[in-house]
């Protein structure tokens, strides 16, 4: 299990106007014409596009001190519930053209009333997750290795599993401290100074509520072992067939396992 203040992983450029009229922050898009949602995806797509440009593509370095260049493009996505702030998950999405692409998903509950800044930092270490992807070498699983750990130092943020000084800066379940003054640091501010600001928040106020089962129909029940497959190495897994497993093969690039039903 992952503690819920931990970020994890398993495996466009849109302007905000704030609402207050009289913020000298500029933009194309008035968000008086937006939808709900499309201020939200809105504000999370411009976050997304402003650190790749201002953070990583002028910070982000391997060991030998050689830029690592912009993040590869996501798809983002926001929910308000889960159990840690944000994860990573590689090539969750295609087109008819045969493209694929990894998802960044950010978990609003655990952003306490929509902290610009801890969103930015959830999205920046879900963002050297990606990277790590395709331009390095990431660890098993929810395993986070020392070149992430150094890819972190590199663009502001210090790996800390307590989220404190002190914390081990390589294991699972990983979270961060942003480092005073460094790069991470000073874009956030200079954001924020310019008036960007995450514009809704999660809350828990009421229960959810979806599609009810027919009282009278029987549900089957779940098969205790289903096969599992590899589309890369043909491994096998065996677990309940509603489950959702990445092969743990670092060749493999952690791609999802194929249920066999």
């Amino acid at each position: 299990m992952v503690a819920a203040g931990l970020r994890e992983t398993v495996i466009g450029n849109a302007e905000i106007l704030p609402p207050d009229a009289d913020s000298s922050y500029d933009s194309n898009i008035d968000v008086r014409h937006l939808t709900a949602s499309e201020e939200l995806n809105a504000a999370v797509q411009h976050l997304f596009d402003e650190l790749n440009r201002r953070l990583f593509i002028p910070h982000l370095k391997n060991k030998q001190g050689n830029l690592l260049g912009e993040v590869p493009e996501c798809i983002l996505t926001v929910q308000s519930t889960g159990r840690c702030k944000g994860f990573m998950a590689r090539a969750q999405w295609s087109n008819h053209r045969g493209r694929y692409l990894d998802q960044i998903t950010l978990v609003f509950e655990k952003h306490a009333h929509g902290d610009t800044r801890d969103v930015g930092q959830t999205m920046a270490h879900e963002m050297v997750h990606a990277v790590q992807l395709h331009k390095g070498k990431p660890g098993k699983g929810n395993y986070h290795n020392r070149q992430f750990s150094d890819w972190m130092k590199s663009i502001g943020l210090q790996t800390s599993q307590t989220g404190k000084p002190g914390g081990a800066e390589i294991g699972t379940g990983m979270s961060d401290y942003i480092i005073s003054g460094g790069p991470f640091d000073r874009v956030m501010n200079d954001l924020t100074a310019e008036g960007f600001q995450i514009p809704w928040e999660a809350v828990r106020a009421l229960p959810s509520f979806g599609i009810e089962d027919d009282p009278g129909e029987t549900k089957p029940k779940d098969p205790s072992k289903v096969k599992f497959t590899c589309s890369v190495c043909r491994a096998n897994a065996w677990a309940k067939q509603t489950a959702r497993l990445v092969c743990g093969v670092p060749a493999c690039g952690l791609p999802p396992m194929t249920a066999n039903i």
